[in-house]
């Protein structure tokens, strides 16, 4: 386009991009008498080039850049919305790998497979995607913008939206995300098949259900209950409330079963079983270490204790204790597990400290002598004397406080009354029966009879 005339052509040249975006003009430096910025100014107007106009760039053109193509206005490029999103923020980049430990191994049974949330957690955030910016060409024309695409954030069970952009957990449990984006919340956890190195170990704020087994060395936690329908083998299970196992437990010496209510199962062979409140197994306890609060049952179609150590707070029952081959077998009733442990501690403490006190004793003793006949101990000795003293006076009352924790333990010992051994069938010579603080060595096969505590001994009762 030409502006300004002249005998072989314009002075100023105007043209502008495919796109509209960019604006140039060239200059014929043998007319630059008829070339001023306001002119350039004017022939862009009229050339309709209003947006973006660089007045410093047209005015390097008409001075320092004449005979060259210039740059003398921009459009402002058009920009798309962002896409919105979903944040998750229980998401765990080690999910499904195995743990790597502080010293370089590696753990194959922590694969970290659960998520647990705690009940108001925020479990994902909707960021909304945005409108986009504006653009403009170099003649004022408008570039509409490609909006963002959206998210919704899909509300799962136990979960609640808190306006448009929050999801919180409504119970504690699992955290889950189908592939569709549904986000829910599972008060329980279910394992299809097996708890082995698919899954590693698992810890739940809920209850658990295992429909397969719990392989050797694998553990399984749960603030609540949890129910294996097949079995234990060398597993662990530490539940807050009660432990079902369908199928067996088969310690094989390494495994613990810890509830803090009931344990039931079909049968224990070589296992650790402990429990706040009750033990109820339908078959047999075989070699093994039983431990509960209240009651421990044994009474389904053999219902036969074999070898090991039983203990309950109230009651032992079972069809038969012992066997013809008299393995050891150790039944303890009228105290809490780990009551009489506590208090053969406590006395080995009480006796250690009257040791050490004897010692301090006998050591002021000397030096007392010391300042008799001396007349006056060395710096030294008077500081190991006064030491001396303050430990005496600590020992003492450490003693006075056992002694008095001592009286308690013996009177929980003492509360045998209502504790009792029952034998529903036949109990065998080489079964130990311990009530409180009193035992008895069982020399002779009985049947049906029960076990209890009068006048200071265990006396046998026919079971009626």
């Amino acid at each position: 386009m030409s502006n300004v005339p002249g005998t072989e052509g314009p002075a100023v040249t105007v043209s502008v991009s495919s796109d509209h975006m960019e604006a140039y003009i060239f200059t014929d430096p043998q007319k630059a008498n008829q070339i001023s910025k306001e002119k350039v100014l004017s022939i862009l107007r009229e050339n309709k080039v209003i947006f973006g106009v660089d007045e410093k760039a047209v005015g390097l053109a008409v001075t320092q850049y004449l005979g060259r193509k210039v740059v003398v206005a921009k459009g402002k490029p058009v920009e798309n919305g962002q896409n919105g999103e979903i944040i998750y923020h229980f998401l765990d980049t080690t999910k499904g790998r195995p743990e790597m430990r502080e010293d370089g191994s590696v753990d194959f049974y922590s694969l970290h497979l659960v998520k647990n949330v705690k009940q108001g957690e925020l479990l994902a955030t909707r960021v909304p995607p945005t409108e986009g910016i504006v653009g403009m060409t170099v003649y004022g024309g408008v570039m509409k913008p490609k909006p963002g695409k959206g998210f919704l954030l899909r509300q799962g069970k136990n979960t609640l939206l808190d306006g448009e952009n929050k999801l919180i957990a409504t119970c504690d449990g699992h955290v889950s995300v189908s592939h569709d984006g549904l986000i829910s919340v599972s008060a329980v956890y279910e394992v299809s098949g097996d708890v082995d190195f698919s899954t590693g170990n698992i810890d739940f704020v809920g209850n658990i259900i295992v429909t397969g087994g719990i392989k050797s060395g694998f553990i399984v936690k749960a603030d609540g209950s949890v129910e294996v329908f097949g079995g234990v083998e060398g597993g662990s299970i530490f539940a807050g409330k009660d432990v079902t196992v369908r199928g067996g437990i088969m310690g094989q010496g390494k495994g613990t079963i810890i509830a803090g209510g009931n344990v039931t199962a079909r049968f224990v062979e070589n296992g650790n079983v402990q429990a706040g409140e009750n033990v109820n197994i339908s078959d047999a306890v075989l070699n093994s270490s039983i431990n509960a609060g209240k009651k421990i049952v044994v009474e389904g179609r053999r219902g036969a204790i074999v070898g090991g150590v039983i203990r309950a707070g109230e009651e032992v029952s079972a069809k038969v204790i012992g066997s013809h081959l008299a393995p050891l077998t150790q039944i303890e009733v009228g105290i809490k597990p780990g009551v009489r442990q506590a208090y053969k501690e406590l006395c080995a403490d009480i006796t250690n400290e009257e040791k050490n006190l004897e010692k301090a004793k006998q050591m002021m003793t000397v030096l007392d002598h010391m300042a008799r006949t001396k007349g006056e101990l060395p710096e030294d000795k008077k500081e190991l004397l006064e030491k001396l003293r303050a430990t005496e006076d600590k020992i003492n009352e450490g003693i006075e406080e056992r002694k008095k924790r001592k009286l308690e333990l013996e009177s929980e010992l003492s509360s045998l009354r209502l504790s009792k051994v029952k034998v529903q069938d036949t109990v065998f010579p080489g079964v130990t029966v311990i009530i409180g603080n009193l035992t008895l060595n069982l020399n002779d096969q009985i049947r049906r009879c029960y076990f209890s505590e009068e006048d200071g001994d265990i006396k046998i009762y026919p079971l009626v």
